[in-house]
């Protein structure tokens, strides 16, 4: 009675698949492919650490005409159509989100390694970038998200702050930990860890990029944006964005910025000492922005809806207790025809449908489960996504 009916969408972490569901939870359709996933090499780092998640999809969007875009972490993009065949690979070290423009164009972030001098000393950071595809996966350009933001003046004096920062406790940072990784048991792990970390930095590594990437990921401070998620702004909001901006998620200095990507203005930002590691910013009703905030240092996550206008919170989700709604990475949202807000809660493999007046209308437990060690865990669902109910019709019921 209080839902808003539709299909579900979703790809399950670590799978290189993604499913379509009704709203009992039965699969209707499924897409999958193993094309660019890990070789032996990322599959034996896996073993390694389990932060390395290479292997399956990071992400995955569901476009009208039934294709599939999917992110392979750090490899590439791949486009498949209904039936799973393949129609291109486009090789970009791809992460977390992309979205697809009205001409067909495909947005996603990147990542690259890049050195960055302050007071005689050169030290690598991690920098994030969008690269433009065209609809059939050639590539058109890239920006640097670095290069826009450290110029522009509202993000000007805090990307130069992060960098001084992470200057300051760069070396001490890093030679902690490898002292705490050498004393370690050497079963951990955490030696072998250390010592190929060691390597990256001195630029003695031998093994792949991805696999470079994946160790400095989530590595303070280099990696000092870790974009997280990316919209195109489909129409104007007089005096707030322009239709052609991207809505994005810098999830290490807790900030959500609107950026015009030709002109390099940022037009607004919010968060900073209000989020904690958000994710999926989106614009709902033309003119406000939804959001997903992990609580990281509180324990407990929440969604809210902000109104740029005013830099006000209007709507807030949360659980009952911290530890009843918390994510503490991953995460998303989606306004729904009625009102309602679509929610995940990734590490639980949760996905939950709520009311304005927070109650909950409709619940789904991710039914992929994995033996880690001894423990049977839940997988994550990285971003579960709806659509109307007869979006799909000719091609599931011809």
């Amino acid at each position: 009675r209080l839902t808003s009916p539709g299909l579900n969408f979703y790809n399950s972490r670590p799978r290189h698949e993604a499913l379509l569901m009704d709203m009992d939870g039965a699969v209707l359709h499924r897409w999958k492919s193993d094309k660019d996933q890990p070789g032996v090499e990322e599959q034996n780092w896996s073993k390694v650490w389990g932060h390395f998640d290479f292997a399956g999809w990071h992400h995955s969007e569901l476009r009208p005409d039934g294709s599939v875009l999917a992110i392979v972490h750090y490899q590439a993009v791949i486009k498949l159509d209904w039936d799973s065949r393949v129609l291109w690979s486009a090789p970009v070290t791809a992460h977390h989100d992309l979205d697809v423009a009205d001409n067909g164009d495909v947005y996603v972030l990147d990542a690259r390694v890049i050195n960055i001098k302050r007071g005689g000393k050169t030290r690598i950071f991690l920098d994030n970038g969008v690269v433009v595809l065209s609809p059939d996966g050639k590539r058109k350009r890239r920006f640097s998200l670095y290069k826009l933001l450290s110029k522009a003046g509202k993000t000007r004096k805090l990307l130069a702050r992060a960098v001084k920062d992470g200057l300051d406790v760069y070396d001490q940072a890093l030679t902690q930990g490898y002292e705490i990784a050498s004393k370690m048991t050497p079963s951990l792990n955490l030696t072998l860890m250390a010592k190929q970390l060691r390597n990256i930095l001195d630029d003695k590594f031998t093994g792949s990029l991805r696999t470079r990437l994946m160790f400095l990921t989530g590595l303070y401070p280099i990696d000092m944006l870790h974009t997280n998620s990316l919209e195109i702004i489909r129409e104007d909001a007089p005096g707030r964005w322009r239709k052609g901006d991207l809505l994005l998620s810098l999830r290490s200095l807790n900030l959500v910025l609107v950026l015009d990507p030709e002109g390099g203005k940022v037009r607004w930002t919010w968060g900073p000492g209000e989020l904690q590691r958000q994710h999926q910013p989106t614009v709902v009703d033309g003119n406000h922005v939804l959001l997903f905030d992990n609580g990281e240092e509180s324990r407990g996550s929440r969604v809210l809806e902000v109104d740029p206008a005013k830099d006000q919170v209007v709507w807030t989700y949360k659980g009952k207790t911290p530890s009843d709604f918390f994510s503490i990475i991953r995460g998303g949202n989606q306004q729904l025809p009625n009102g309602n807000v679509l929610i995940t809660d990734s590490e639980k493999g949760r996905a939950l449908e709520v009311t304005r007046a927070g109650e909950v209308a409709w619940e789904y437990y991710n039914p992929d489960l994995s033996l880690v060690a001894i423990i049977l865990l839940r997988a994550p669902i990285y971003r579960m996504t709806r659509f109307p109910l007869d979006m799909f019709k000719d091609r599931l019921h011809p």
